[in-house]
């Protein structure tokens, strides 16, 4: 049976050892991964993942079958990537290695489940890994274990120059929302909700810092949202409990002949964020959009807002970043609406 446990300072040499023996093997071994002991790893650098608790060793009978390192955020030349998951928020893999002796034990697929396992109770979102290309049986083991290819990606590395490798991903942040899928509840608004929607604009603006910007209240909601039918609301509920909600209307686009979706809002209270509501919220737009035919379906987003960005680039929205939006409001909107 293989112990798994963080490396330790004393375990330095022994680690040095299996990585040499890993790179002095893969001359002969369909599974090399092409390192170059003394460059990618350095014994600089195995000494520092140990002392900062990244390196786990995977031991059987006293021997090292297995090693990895573990990092706790995405790599810099990795942030490009089109991720399905775009998060700070990731577990890395590297320099994941079963000596070839212990292959066929059962080491690799433990090791793996290692790596979700300590993934999750990091509170990642996914699990980044790459290999170079044409590495089948690597591949292989990634793919029976869950993980997808995401694309192919040039890389220098220092021992072998540019390099083709192929990016894999493990997505916990579908984990997540699989199993609280169930406690989410959308629906459309009725009138009645319109104190809940109120609240929700107000939470949006305190969010998003423009809170002294809120001049809409019951009775305009009402109104507009109901009586004239200029807008209409979906409210996401989790476990009974008001959690969010999206407010959109249809616009037009001449060149597409169609309607489309316009999002004005989404918003999801801060204790029921990850827990796949927001997704929830856009793939019922989504369905309301295809159903009725349109277009597309757009929204607008502040610049700062980094978590929501990469939030919508992960389920496949697209930046305009052509295009400026113009706005006349207040008094000029008055001036320009004049009869004068």
């Amino acid at each position: 049976m293989m112990v798994i446990r963080k490396a330790e300072n004393s375990d330095f040499e022994a680690v040095c050892g299996f990585y040499r023996d890993v790179c002095e093997a893969q001359k002969t071994d369909a599974y090399g991964p092409n390192w170059h002991y003394g460059i990618y790893p350095s014994e600089n650098d195995l000494l520092e993942h140990i002392r900062s608790g990244e390196m786990y060793l995977g031991i059987i009978d006293g021997e090292i079958a297995a090693a990895m390192v573990l990092v706790q955020h995405e790599d810099d030349i990795y942030k490009d990537v089109n991720w399905k998951v775009r998060s700070d928020n990731v577990t890395v893999l590297h320099l994941f290695a079963v000596k070839s002796k212990f292959r066929g034990s059962g080491a690799a697929k433990a090791m793996i489940d290692a790596v979700l396992h300590t993934a999750r109770e990091c509170g990642s979102e996914a699990v980044h890994l790459d290999i170079v290309k044409g590495n089948l049986p690597a591949e292989k083991v990634y793919r029976r274990a869950g993980f997808a290819y995401v694309e192919t990606l040039s890389v220098w590395y220092e021992d072998t120059g540019d390099m083709e490798a192929d990016l894999f991903e493990y997505a916990l942040r579908d984990e997540k929302e699989k199993k609280h899928m169930e406690d989410i509840v959308i629906r459309k608004a009725e009138r009645a909700d319109v104190p809940q929607i109120l609240e929700f604009i107000r939470s949006l603006a305190v969010y998003e810092k423009m809170e002294d910007q809120v001049v809409a209240d019951e009775k305009l909601l009402g109104e507009w949202i109901f009586d004239k039918g200029r807008a209409e609301v979906l409210l996401a509920s989790y476990k009974g409990e008001p959690a969010g909600f999206a407010l959109y209307f249809h616009n037009f686009s001449t060149f597409l002949g169609r309607a489309g979706i316009y999002l004005e809002d989404l918003f999801v209270k801060q204790e029921y964020r990850d827990l796949g509501i927001g997704t929830a919220l856009l793939k019922k737009l989504a369905e309301t959009a295809v159903a009725e035919g349109c277009g597309r379906l757009e929204w607008s987003c502040l610049d700062w807002n980094e978590p929501s960005i990469g939030f919508y680039k992960s389920l496949g929205a697209v930046p305009m970043d052509d295009w400026t939006v113009y706005r006349v409001t207040g008094e000029a909107l008055k001036k320009l609406g004049s009869a004068e």
